[in-house]
């Protein structure tokens, strides 16, 4: 279980009491410490190496989803954020997934794709409507008829 400790330089610290040790968004994910002075030294160097880092927003190509890039680690991985606020870190898989966001050009992408999901739902409610004309005996009805009670 994660207790919430503190939240340092918008990074919350958590406590572990399953590995009894303090986590934080910054650290190198996955990693922790005993110390809790440690986790706060972590999160300053992740501010000291990010410092010179201009974020850019990006987005993903298989379903628009909009992020911005918070920073980059040590190991060449990025840290972004999500339309929620989550922080989180990109995977090296999940790269290829994304494209730099290019205001206009990407906005008409998605005015097509909201108009296109409006006639697919269109689509479906007429595709119900005509499977709702359907009319026969149903199975229970005729199950009544072959059943002897």
């Amino acid at each position: 279980m994660k207790v919430l400790i503190e939240k340092y330089k918008g990074f919350d610290i958590y406590f572990n009491t399953t590995q009894e040790m303090f986590e934080a968004e910054a650290e190198s994910y996955g990693k922790g410490s005993k110390s809790f002075t440690a986790v706060k030294s972590g999160i300053d160097e992740y501010f000291k190496n990010n410092s010179e880092f201009k974020p850019f927003k990006a987005i993903r190509k298989t379903n628009g989803q909009l992020i911005t890039i918070i920073g980059i680690r040590k190991d060449g991985r990025f840290n972004y954020e999500d339309s929620k606020g989550n922080k989180k870190q990109l995977s090296e898989y999940d790269e290829r997934d994304y494209v730099i966001y290019n205001g206009e050009e990407h906005d008409k992408h998605f005015a097509k794709s909201a108009y296109l999901e409006t006639i697919s739902d269109e689509a479906k409610r007429e595709i119900e409507r005509l499977y709702a004309k359907l009319t026969g005996d149903t199975i229970k009805q005729i199950k009544a008829n072959y059943i002897v009670k």
